[in-house]
């Protein structure tokens, strides 16, 4: 069973059923079995994962007393990322045994890949030599409109 913890200190337990992923299809237009991109949308847009994080946690939070709009409070920084694992990791655990273990592989190595592209991200912009930067773009802002009136009108 995945879980995660809100910004606010919330404990949430992440379960996928066929009853969720109805949920989600209804409430986001996202079809999580009809769709194989549709796992990777959700994991790239925060406010849809979110939203359907909502949905999974919905009898949770109505029993606790809160709202749609109080969970969205709960979900910044690391809890999102938090959240976003531990929402994909269920929906892994919902499928069969034979399909699970591919979508798991496809899980890790997207995370590896994603790990990969930010530490070298990362190492450039530690590389980034600011002066440089700074005098290509002064550079630039000279070759452009120097007269400080907007450019003619073709009309």
């Amino acid at each position: 069973m995945a879980a995660f913890t809100d910004a606010e200190g919330r404990n949430w337990t992440i379960v996928v059923t066929l009853a969720t992923i109805d949920r989600i299809k209804s409430a986001l237009g996202v079809d999580l079995l009809a769709d194989p991109g549709a796992i990777g949308e959700l994991g790239q847009d925060i406010r849809m994962c979110c939203n359907a994080l909502y949905l999974c946690c919905e009898k949770q939070a109505k029993e606790a007393g809160i709202t749609d709009e109080d969970f969205g409070r709960g979900m910044l920084g690391d809890a999102i990322e938090n959240g976003t694992t531990a929402f994909l990791e269920a929906l892994v655990d919902f499928f069969p045994s034979r399909r699970r273990a591919n979508l798991r592989l496809i899980l890790e190595k997207s995370g590896s890949v994603a790990d990969k592209v930010m530490a070298k991200i990362e190492s450039q912009m530690m590389e980034l030599d600011e002066d440089e930067v700074a005098e290509t773009v002064l550079a630039q802002m000279k070759s452009g409109p120097t007269s400080g009136e907007p450019p003619e009108s073709s009309v």
